[in-house]
């Protein structure tokens, strides 16, 4: 295995400890019931299982294989974009309660789309729209999960 895999596994687990952590701090309910945490703390366990079998891969090729020279690359060769994808969620998380769900994940998906996917300013912001109200669509109108509303009351 590559070292990049390496590092993004162990940042990828850094990010579902994050996500299982925030997920904590608000109501979770049940699957029947679901609370604005139920969400977040499923995706955070499944992307923590996925890094673990990555490290796991890794450990087990290490164990196989004879020493070899490290790949190059390294955290330099996608620095720039975790660097991104960690300050959107950490901006996410900040944000959420105080400007509601649909300004927040607009915000941060226009970000995402702009600077980690290279999108254009107005596909950026044309995707942002539709998924940050395809989002609130479906937790709250067909799941009915209470979002936090923020400065729009919506």
């Amino acid at each position: 295995m590559r070292e990049n895999d390496r590092v993004g596994s162990l940042v990828l687990l850094g990010v579902a400890v994050a996500a299982c952590v925030g997920a904590a701090q608000h109501e979770v309910g049940t699957l029947s019931s679901p609370g604005p945490g139920l969400f977040p703390l499923l995706l955070g366990v499944v992307l923590g299982v996925l890094s673990l079998l990555i490290l796991v891969r890794d450990l087990q090729a290490r164990l196989a294989a004879a020493p070899s020279v490290p790949s190059g690359g390294g955290v330099a060769a996608f620095g720039k974009e975790i660097i991104c994808v960690l300050l959107a969620l950490v901006a996410y998380s900040l944000l959420l309660i105080p400007l509601g769900f649909i300004i927040t994940t607009f915000v941060v998906f226009g970000f995402l789309l702009r600077f980690v996917t290279k999108q254009k300013w107005y596909l950026a912001v044309g995707w942002a729209a539709v998924l940050a109200v395809g989002a609130y669509v479906i937790f709250d109108v067909f799941l009915r999960v209470p979002l936090p509303q923020g400065v729009l009351g919506v």
